[in-house]
């Protein structure tokens, strides 16, 4: 495929055709601030306030330290009563929705994440989470960053 360096979408979560668009085009898609400043407050509290919690966080909130991969901490969100939480994955299943819709990716299986960066971690780097030994047949990552900035 074509990994030429996708340009950042200004627009809201909602723009589902246009995510699509840069999804097809580049492989993946960033769009800063999706969401708003005060739902990322919200969330990143709720989940802070529960991170050893198992029936909200699948694996609870666990830093990874393989800092060629990633170093961030990231939280699987299942279902919750907490507000931001259940907001959040109402959102996310939409859009998840709205992109089998348009991408038809035959996604059976989905799980939300949430992820946030300490102040000197080294940022995200792409990386593919599937072994060929043991794929997980995801088609589509989707990672809500935290961070204020």
């Amino acid at each position: 495929k074509n990994h030429k360096k996708a340009s950042l979408l200004s627009t809201t979560m909602h723009n589902y055709t246009a995510i699509a668009e840069q999804l097809q085009e580049a492989d993946y898609c960033v769009i800063d601030n999706a969401l708003g400043k005060d739902h990322a407050e919200e969330l990143r509290e709720e989940i802070k306030g529960i991170e050893k919690h198992q029936a909200t966080i699948a694996h609870g909130l666990t830093m990874i330290t393989d800092s060629k991969r990633r170093d961030d901490r990231v939280a699987f969100v299942k279902n919750s009563t907490e507000p931001a939480l259940s907001r959040h994955r109402e959102i996310m299943e939409n859009l998840r929705l709205a992109l089998e819709e348009r991408l038809q990716l035959n996604m059976t299986a989905c799980s939300f994440m949430a992820a946030e960066y300490s102040p000197n971690a080294s940022g995200y780097v792409r990386h593919r989470d599937a072994s060929p030994i043991s794929p997980s047949g995801r088609k589509l990552t989707v990672i809500y960053y935290l961070n204020p900035d």
